[in-house]
């Protein structure tokens, strides 16, 4: 179950989202609400989010604010920035970190959901990713016995 964290100031926002995910049926997501960045970090102390979706201007803690502290503690969260605004400064900030998007809240459903779905889909593929080194890692630990053997092996038959 991929646990999904909506943050917006605006109520209205925040339950639009919340009703918008409950709806895809396809995706099982466990929805978390924020109304601002600081009731963010009480639900991000308590539990380990896979995505967040959040307003990137806020009062007190901002979204880039919000992000920092997302990235200390969960490092592979994926962060997708929803705003009203379309300010060049913001988006640069905020696409400079990996993991993380951005869109503007006139975007249709069928796009904010996409974007919530490439999200998944990156953290999967970053699981498979680490699952695959941790097999290659377990494969070459076995591995070099076997290897060490065989290096002593020519050099005690073949000194030169």
């Amino acid at each position: 179950m991929i646990r999904l964290l909506l943050v917006d100031d605006e109520r209205e926002i925040v339950d639009w989202l919340y009703d918008l995910f409950q709806g895809v049926e396809d995706l099982e997501l466990d929805v978390y609400k924020a109304l601002s960045g600081y009731e963010a970090l009480d639900i991000l102390d308590r539990t380990k989010v896979d995505v967040v979706v959040s307003d990137i201007r806020m009062p007190g803690l901002g979204g880039l604010q919000l992000l920092e502290r997302i990235r200390s503690r969960w490092p592979a969260c994926r962060v997708i920035f929803l705003t009203g605004y379309n300010e060049f400064d913001y988006v640069y900030t905020a696409i400079k970190y990996e993991g993380v998007g951005y869109l503007l809240k006139t975007e249709d459903d069928e796009v904010i959901v996409g974007q919530v779905r490439k999200a998944i889909a990156e953290l999967e593929q970053s699981s498979q990713d680490r699952d695959m080194m941790e097999k290659v890692r377990q494969y070459m630990e076995l591995a070099i016995p076997s290897l060490q053997r065989e290096v002593i092996k020519h050099f005690i038959l073949d000194p030169d």
